[in-house]
């Protein structure tokens, strides 16, 4: 069974799950408390620390930063790597389009 290790500071419940990786923090809060303490959940989500809001006890939903969106460049340097891993054709390769050419004239009939 995994172990989980809660500790209590102020009024909220943080925790250490092993299930979720190792060392990965976390607290939970009520809405009703998060309503007070709006700004700092913010700071403390966009610092990398999982918050979690609670109803009545249930997880109803998490408060995750958004990653910020590539550039132009970063995202055509990204393609160019990809592009760069495929393997290269073999000189002596014939393109997929042409790969049937011999079964037909220069007409275009079948041959």
């Amino acid at each position: 069974m995994p172990a989980v290790i809660v500790l209590e500071p102020q009024r909220h419940r943080c925790y250490l799950d092993q299930l979720n990786g190792p060392k990965e923090r976390g607290m939970e809060i009520s809405v009703s408390e998060a309503k007070a303490s709006l700004t700092e959940l913010l700071h403390r989500a966009e610092s990398g620390e999982d918050v979690v809001l609670t109803r009545r006890g249930h997880k109803i939903a998490r408060i995750v930063p958004i990653k910020p969106s590539l550039t132009r460049e970063q995202r055509r340097a990204l393609i160019d790597e990809i592009r760069a891993m495929a393997p290269k054709p073999a000189a002596d390769d014939v393109p997929a389009e042409r790969s049937q050419d011999f079964l037909y004239d220069d007409d275009g009939m079948p041959g």
